[in-house]
């Protein structure tokens, strides 16, 4: 990365504008406390929604800061890294933590039927389709931005993935599957989006978060 650039104008150690890391993740604890958390105080246990905070905020900023051309200035926009739509490292972390949220309603028995067989062929929407060729494009997308030392195309990848999802996710009630088969097969297609997410983000620095 070359250098930060506050919405104000350049840091500059001599101006006394310049943020270091530690500083960026305080300033966001308390946006992020009252977005995210604010509703699971007296649910978790505190320690939790600390981790929950930090791993939140050291999300935000990495996905903030390499979700950019690397020859580029970085743009420090608080509100526009931690929003919850658009390209930003809560709105992948949460695409992850929903499946992992789906999974956890069917083991604990709440769908409709109990998983039988995964069928591929049950997956007939375009959006399923587009969906698994977007997974199998995710080594030709790590391999480039290797090659080009550029991680900002694995952003673009993800942020994608986690769009492709949620819209799915949408109009699409897992846990409501009509048949034993269906059911199997809609759930690992959550499973295999989840763990491409988890990964892309591992790959970012980012560390997922189970619950959000």
């Amino acid at each position: 990365l070359r250098t930060g650039v506050l919405k104000s104008g350049k840091m500059s150690s001599r101006k006394g504008t310049v943020i270091f890391f530690k500083a960026l993740k305080e300033m966001l604890s308390d946006h992020l406390m009252k977005e995210y958390l604010s509703k699971y105080e007296g649910k978790w246990a505190p320690e939790e929604i600390e981790e929950a905070k930090r791993q939140l905020a050291v999300g935000t900023i990495k996905y903030g800061m390499l979700n950019h051309d690397v020859s580029k200035d970085v743009v420090f926009e608080m509100d526009k890294w931690s929003a919850k739509t658009g390209t930003t490292g809560p709105y992948n972390m949460y695409a992850y933590t929903r499946s992992v949220g789906i999974k956890r309603q069917v083991d604990e028995g709440k769908a409709k039927c109990k998983p039988g067989k995964v069928d591929p062929s049950i997956l007939k929407a375009q959006v399923e389709r587009d969906i698994l060729i977007h997974i199998g494009s995710f080594w030709t997308v790590v391999n480039d931005c290797v090659t080009k030392n550029n991680p900002s195309a694995l952003c673009g990848y993800v942020f994608n993935l986690s769009k492709y999802f949620n819209g799915w996710y949408e109009n699409t009630h897992v846990a409501g599957s009509e048949t034993p088969d269906e059911l199997a097969t809609r759930l690992a297609l959550s499973q295999a989006i989840g763990k491409t997410i988890k990964a892309s983000l591992n790959l970012l620095g980012i560390t997922t978060l189970e619950k959000m």
